[in-house]
């Protein structure tokens, strides 16, 4: 296993992976993470077994929790990590305390036994096809929980100081399930009082239950170490799905030299938002139409409608009726529901349909796949779509480089939901454009600070892999179309001739890639 920043990764066994990560997390009332600050690390290591300890300071705004980690690898194998932690100041949250993920690839449709809190048990399977609901269906009020490692070998688990329940977290691409504390079920937010303590604890063990014959490779982990890396290119190609930008939310117009850097990238499609209750909808409709002809692309409308669906839609009507032929596709959501409603879907054909006609149009959410889930579209849409970022739960390195196989995992649960449905990703961006489930607006930006939707790794070699990967693995699942990023500015694919706004922060290169 790994000991990174305080949490257990990738423990494995005769070289598969069991358990993905073991962690604990602070959650304000809008489900967003405070993330820790570790101090007081010791580690002891001997051949048998080891022991380490921490504290971990959680501060942001008006909440201050500390806790103090012990995690012991026993000589029979055994791992227990105990959280200890104590509330310093008054604040709400949604979740304190113990995280566990499973593997995807090890994990989807393993055989499982629940341990329920009142002392009974059921044999169950991982969901394979992406669950819906959440908590995953029998997998809740657990006390414990056991799945099939090999033939005859299985990782035990064991949970106290709360209540566990699963989520299949590929609803956000993550490449895990996850096992955590405190049921959806309950209140929340919860105000916890100054003083108040929080101790949990989990405990895995693995048992063979039969003699197993070694021989597996365990997968090398990182050190840091350069290595040679050889290409090579094997089997049949597969054919690229349709790959569009969006346009810049900065609002600045582009200039000749960025439309030749991003001509080169032969984009299919332009996304533009659509907003009707906004007065610069026409405005922004013109600048993305004269953009994409710059670029020599398409028009994705994603077509966003309030509580009255047919509100504004004539004006939108007569205004794509001129656009006819530049137009891919509408994308059609609406503002106050989780995705498109039949009577969001119905106004905007009886709309759009005589004066685009031919034009797809799809239905979908504009956020996670689990907003899909909580309420499915039409099934009789042209198309169904959502989009895909790869930060709703983790932030690191490591936790993003795990995403793209859990975002193919996605587009053939969706080829299941909705059988024969073109499938649009649009869009995939480096971090949320918006947290759908806030209980009220949006926090103002303090002054220095870059805004939650920019990420400084856009310029990053980091994300050009990540990025890489993600086309791989929608390409091989076969969406019909993907809208990645923008075009320029610090949430697009280069920057803007004028470059960053905060420099210090986002350190860019005026025009750079």
């Amino acid at each position: 296993m790994l000991l990174e920043a305080g949490d257990l990764r990738y423990v494995t066994w005769d070289g598969r992976e069991v358990i993905r990560r073991i962690y604990a997390a602070v959650r304000d009332h809008d489900w967003n993470t405070v993330p820790g600050v570790i101090s007081d690390l010791d580690v002891q290591s001997t051949g048998a077994g080891f022991h380490v300890r921490y504290v971990s300071t959680h501060r942001q705004d008006d909440i201050h929790f500390v806790w103090r980690a012990d995690i012991r690898g026993g000589d029979d194998g055994s791992i227990r990590f105990t959280f200890d932690g104590e509330a310093k100041s008054t604040f709400r949250r949604n979740r304190i305390g113990f995280c566990v993920l499973h593997p995807i690839r090890e994990c989807a449709g393993a055989n499982c036994c629940a341990r329920y809190a009142n002392g009974t048990e059921q044999d169950l399977c991982f969901p394979d096809t992406i669950a819906a609901e959440q908590p995953v269906k029998y997998l809740h009020d657990l006390a414990g929980l056991n799945h099939q490692v090999a033939p005859g070998v299985w990782a035990e688990l064991d949970f106290e100081g709360d209540l566990f329940e699963m989520e299949d977290q590929r609803n956000w691409i993550d490449a895990s399930f996850k096992t955590f504390c405190t049921p959806l079920r309950l209140p929340f937010p919860m105000e916890i009082k100054a003083g108040t303590r929080v101790r949990q604890e989990v405990r895995l063990r693995i048992v063979e239950k039969v003699p197993i014959a070694s021989g597996a490779t365990a997968p090398s982990l990182r050190t840091g170490v350069d290595a040679a890396v050889t290409v090579r290119v094997l089997g049949e190609g597969k054919p690229l799905p349709a790959i569009g930008l969006g346009m810049g939310s900065h609002g600045q117009p582009l200039l000749a030299d960025e439309v030749n850097q991003l001509r080169a990238l032969r984009p299919a499609h332009l996304r533009v938002d659509l907003r009707p209750w906004e007065a610069s909808w026409r405005q922004q409709l013109d600048r993305a139409a004269a953009e994409a002809d710059q670029l020599g692309a398409k028009l994705e409308v994603a077509l966003h409608l309030d509580v009255a669906p047919e509100a504004g839609l004539p004006s939108i009507a007569e205004a794509l009726a001129g656009k006819r032929e530049s137009l891919a596709r509408v994308l059609v959501f609406h503002r106050h529901q989780k995705s498109t409603t039949a009577d969001a879907l119905r106004a905007a054909r009886l709309a759009l349909a005589a004066v685009i006609p031919g034009v797809p149009i799809g239905a979908g959410t504009d956020a996670d796949l689990y907003q899909l889930n909580l309420q499915r579209p039409p099934a009789d849409a042209d198309l169904i779509t959502w989009s895909m970022n790869p930060q709703v739960h983790a932030f690191d390195d490591t936790s993003i480089a795990e995403t793209p196989e859990a975002a193919a995992h996605q587009l053939s649960s969706v080829r299941r939901y909705f059988p024969g449905k073109p499938l649009v990703v649009s869009p995939i961006t480096l971090r949320p454009r918006f947290n759908p489930n806030a209980t009220g607006p949006a926090s103002a930006v303090p002054a220095g600070e870059l805004p939650s939707q920019v990420d400084p790794r856009q310029l990053s070699l980091f994300a050009a892999a990540w990025t890489l990967a993600m086309i791989k693995a929608v390409a091989e699942s076969g969406p019909s179309s993907v809208t990645f990023y923008e075009t320029t500015g610090w949430r697009g694919v280069m920057e803007t001739m004028s470059g960053s706004p905060l420099p210090a922060k986002f350190p860019s290169v005026p025009g750079g890639v």
